[in-house]
C-alpha cells in the first residue's frame, strides 16, 4: 500500500552547479510507535563536489592522531553543511521543519542517519539528490 502523502522537485545551488533534490513525504503504518519524523538522503554530493574540502582525510581511527582528527571533523562539519541546505530546501517544498541532524535517525546502531522533524509526527521524508548541470552551463543554455 502506498502512504505517500506529497512529492516535490526542486533545484539548489551547491557549489556551482545544480542538483535536483526530489523529496517524498510518507505517512508510517498505522500499528508503527508514534514518533517525530525523519528525513533520510540519498545522494548527496560529497565536500569536495561542492567546494567545501580539498579532500577526504586519510582513513584513520579516533583517537590515534589528533590532527587527523581535528581534520575529520572539520571534514563532517563541511558534509552536514551540504546535507542542511539540501534538507532545508526539501523540507520548504513539503511544509514540514527540519529540527536537528542525528546519527541514529532510524536505528539505535548508526545505520540510518538523517535529520529529526518538528511537528510532523509518524511521517518520514525521503529526498533523492542528482547532479544536473554545472550553474555556468545552465546560464550558456538560457536557464
Amino acid at each position: 500500500m502506498d502512504r505517500t502523502i506529497k512529492t516535490t522537485s526542486t533545484l539548489v545551488e551547491l557549489g556551482g552547479a545544480l542538483y535536483r533534490v526530489t523529496a517524498e513525504l510518507r505517512g508510517r503504518r498505522y500499528d508503527e510507535r508514534p514518533s517525530k519524523g525523519r528525513m533520510y538522503i540519498w545522494g548527496e554530493p560529497s565536500p569536495e563536489a561542492v567546494g567545501l574540502a580539498d579532500r577526504a582525510p586519510a582513513p584513520s581511527r579516533k583517537g590515534d592522531d589528533e590532527a587527523l582528527d581535528a581534520e575529520w571533523r572539520r571534514y563532517n562539519r563541511a558534509e552536514l553543511k551540504t546535507l542542511r541546505a539540501i534538507a532545508d530546501k526539501a523540507a520548504e517544498g513539503l511544509g514540514v521543519r527540519v529540527d536537528r541532524f542525528s546519527r541514529k535517525a532510524g536505528c539505535s546502531c548508526g545505520c540510518s542517519p538523517g535529520f529529526v522533524l518538528e511537528g510532523a509526527w509518524n511521517q518520514d521524508v525521503f529526498v533523492h539528490v542528482e547532479n544536473t548541470l554545472p550553474v555556468s552551463r545552465l546560464e550558456m543554455v538560457g536557464g
